[in-house]
């Protein structure tokens, strides 16, 4: 990681991916010294995006993870196709790499490539897994956005269903949660990263049969942003983490974490990492072991340009 903590504003505060702690009135934040999880440096590939996990039986975790060429756009692309490995222990070990069968036969079709940054799994056992699909002829890194799809398994990531198209609209799904039965999909209805037509805006899709159909809520209305936003919530505290989004100075950019006792009223932030140039594509899954329940967070680092390996950390919570 190069660290250019002499131009980081002064107002913020920063901890890097070593072992820290973070003291609230309430609670501290614990966050474990983070680990090389795919190496992709020795392998000469790249890993844009693609972050989604699921924990489909008691301690059996699917972990999505792109495999994308490191020399287009200086790996700066999703060009290349989806893995994913299991754990069957809590995450201490994996399996090896498997293709994911849908990104591999589009990106030897020629005509998208596939990256699944978020999927679900819920209460039968079923997965469902969130597909973006970019033009894989497009010069640039990822955009345009085609619709987005969905892809199923039943049997723990043996095998996949045919992808279903969810959404009418080219986008980005930024965020999945499943809850007392629903899956709940935010989807930026936009092909580009940004909008600027009045009908790109964020929509809110479910599902109430396991992902087969959707449908849209009203509207919805959020206050603040924050670049790639994921969500979690754990022992009565909201996380919220993702890639600064203070586009003024790139050097302010990082990997920050937001807290909050009540998800309306958030901390300052803490940056967890910070880099030049800054990725910081990640993802969260719960989990529990001997010590507790944990937070697994898996997040990009640049290794050279915009090469990225891919990282896990462990968060938790005590009061």
């Amino acid at each position: 990681m190069i660290d250019h903590k002499d131009k980081i504003p002064p107002d913020k505060k920063v901890i890097t991916m070593d072992s820290q702690k973070i003291v609230r009135e309430n609670y501290t934040v614990e966050v474990e010294a983070s680990e090389l999880y795919v190496d992709n440096k020795s392998r000469k590939r790249s890993g844009h995006m693609s972050h989604a996990m699921v924990e489909f039986a008691p301690g059996c975790i699917l972990d999505f993870n792109s495999s994308c060429s490191a020399e287009r756009k200086d790996g700066h692309t999703p060009h290349g196709w989806v893995e994913y490995r299991i754990s069957r222990d809590n995450s201490r070990t994996w399996s090896e790499a498997r293709p994911f069968p849908y990104s591999w036969d589009a990106f030897i079709e020629g005509i998208y490539v596939v990256s699944v940054e978020k999927a679900v799994v819920c209460d039968d056992g079923t997965i469902v897994a969130f597909c973006l699909r970019n033009d894989a002829t497009s010069p640039w890194c990822c955009e345009p956005w085609a619709t987005p799809m969905v892809v199923t398994s039943t049997d723990g990531g043996e095998t996949w269903s045919e992808p279903v198209e969810f959404s009418p609209y080219p986008g980005r799904t930024y965020e999945v949660r499943y809850h007392e039965g629903v899956i709940y999909a935010m989807h930026f209805c936009n092909p580009v990263f940004l909008g600027t037509e009045p009908d790109h805006v964020y929509r809110l899709y479910v599902s109430e049969d396991n992902g087969k159909t959707w449908q849209v809520l009203k509207p919805c209305y959020l206050q603040y942003g924050i670049r790639n936003p994921q969500t979690a919530f754990i022992d009565g505290v909201f996380i919220l983490h993702g890639r600064d989004a203070d586009g003024k100075d790139p050097y302010t950019k990082g990997f920050v974490l937001y807290t909050s006792e009540d998800g309306a009223n958030w901390d300052e932030g803490h940056y967890l990492a910070k880099s030049m140039p800054a990725q910081y594509y990640s993802n969260n899954l719960n989990l529990k072991d001997e010590n507790g329940n944990f937070l697994l967070i898996q997040f990009d680092e640049s290794y050279s340009g915009a090469k990225v390996d891919v990282y896990h950390t462990r968060l938790r919570i005590r009061k």
